[in-house]
């Protein structure tokens, strides 16, 4: 009996030991196994870490020399634009050096001495026009222009001739006894209900009877004068009454304006900074009248001449961007004729 109990226990001892002799080679196996797989985890880490420290790397470098270019750009483009300025600067200065002068030669009202100081305004101007060359090599003199360089040139309704004194000659306008002022007006006579357009790159001539676009036109109604208005791209005839009418370039009727009761017939109109400027002949007055509406308000009224005590009347003006020239004529003193200047600039702060 003790002896079958010593078999069983040293059986028992000899399989604990067979169990943990496989338990210690399973587990060494299985520390082999992962060891391996831990050390091929960190060395692909490791070259991962490599990559990117590198990118990192890379990166850095690159920022460094964006930061560095971009300081070199913006002191740069500082440079420059304190160059443009100081440019500016100097062209203001010019600028206002010569509207002082020029304001306080104006500001005397004296003929003579305007005229003695001539020479000191163009000197004041003469910095801005070297600098406008400068900027605008192209730019020419319009007085470089001559009537003499005309080449003769022949269409249907107009013909460009040869001759300082005929440049151009319109049929219709040929052997008639009008006294024709100005190229857009009559002084002493009316056309018939017609309009016309030349266009002289072509020599097309377009016309357009007013009397088929316009209802009830009177028949003795007759055409003064004519201007144009090309901000709203619009042509605006006026006629031997107070009403004035507005076609589009097309010559398509639009509206008709009625002037106010100070104004007797339009010889000349002429479009200037939103209003109209009319010449009254008849009426020996020149007025800035509004455009706005049906019925044109009065805006402002032309002082004329004061000279010999004559009784001045206006043929037609001319406008810049901030003067009017008025263009006058003695009725009962012998032939004379002046030009008046006015500041518009004034006169738009007293409308």
């Amino acid at each position: 009996m003790d002896d079958e109990k010593l078999q069983i226990s040293v059986r028992e001892e000899k399989e604990l030991r067979e169990v943990k002799q496989k338990y210690e080679e399973i587990t060494k196996e299985t520390e082999r196994k992962y060891d391996h797989e831990s050390l091929d985890f960190n060395e692909k880490c490791d070259k991962r870490e490599a990559r990117v420290d590198g990118k990192l790397k890379r990166l850095d470098d690159n920022l460094k020399e964006l930061s560095l270019d971009i300081d070199i750009r913006t002191k740069k483009h500082k440079d420059e634009l304190q160059k443009i300025s100081n440019h500016c600067q100097q062209i203001i200065e010019r600028y206002e050096n010569f509207t002082t002068t020029t304001s306080s030669i104006l500001a005397s009202k004296d003929e003579w001495i305007d005229a003695q100081c001539i020479p000191d305004i163009r000197e004041a101007c003469e910095p801005l026009i070297q600098e406008m060359k400068k900027e605008f090599l192209d730019v020419e003199s319009l007085s470089d222009f001559t009537i003499g360089d005309i080449t003769k040139d022949l269409f249907d309704n107009v013909t460009i001739s040869e001759h300082e004194e005929s440049v151009i000659r319109v049929k219709g306008f040929e052997n008639v006894t009008w006294y024709i002022d100005d190229i857009t007006s009559t002084l002493d006579a009316s056309t018939p209900g017609e309009i016309g357009v030349y266009d002289i790159r072509e020599g097309s001539f377009v016309t357009k009877n007013v009397g088929d676009v316009i209802g009830n036109w009177p028949a003795n109604l007759g055409l003064k004068c004519v201007t144009t208005d090309p901000v709203n791209k619009h042509i605006i005839v006026g006629t031997g009454s107070r009403d004035i009418y507005v076609f589009t370039d097309q010559l398509k009727y639009c509206h008709s304006i009625t002037l106010p009761d100070v104004i007797t017939v339009v010889h000349n109109i002429t479009v200037h900074r939103g209003n109209l400027l009319v010449c009254d002949y008849d009426g020996e007055g020149a007025y800035a009248v509004s455009m706005e509406g049906s019925e044109s308000k009065l805006m402002y009224e032309f002082s004329k001449p004061d000279l010999d005590e004559c009784d001045w009347s206006p043929y037609g003006s001319a406008q810049t961007r901030t003067s009017s020239y008025t263009f006058y004529g003695a009725r009962k003193c012998p032939i004379r004729r002046v030009i008046s200047w006015y500041s518009t600039v004034n006169m738009a702060v007293s409308f």
